[in-house]
């Protein structure tokens, strides 16, 4: 096995744990609506990139400078993309150990 298939669990379980920490902090605040938003200040640059992510894809939305809300609608969708690459890179990977496999390799 090679370094970078090694770390690469490490480096998802991180990113989902950030997820959670940033969409935790917005739920726990009640922030789900423009009138309940809330702030946000990431602390690290993990933090930072996932909360980008969140900004771009429209999970979290900028209610007034410097404050958030939660669009759970944008999240169902934004985890169903999730869920689609998870299930094809795993099709992908049993279909890359069968011909591994068929071949003798």
């Amino acid at each position: 096995m090679n370094a970078g298939a090694a770390v690469a669990p490490g480096i998802a379980a991180a990113v989902t744990r950030t997820r959670r920490r940033i969409l935790g902090h917005f739920e726990g605040a009640g922030a789900t609506s423009p009138e309940n938003s809330t702030s946000y200040e990431p602390s690290r640059k993990l933090e930072r990139r996932a909360f980008d992510r969140f900004i771009a894809r429209g999970v979290l939305v900028e209610a007034e400078q410097g404050s958030y809300w939660l669009d759970r609608v944008a999240l169902a969708d934004f985890r169903r993309g999730i869920r689609g690459r998870v299930l094809a890179a795993a099709g992908l990977a049993l279909a890359v150990a069968g011909l591994a496999t068929a071949f003798g390799r």
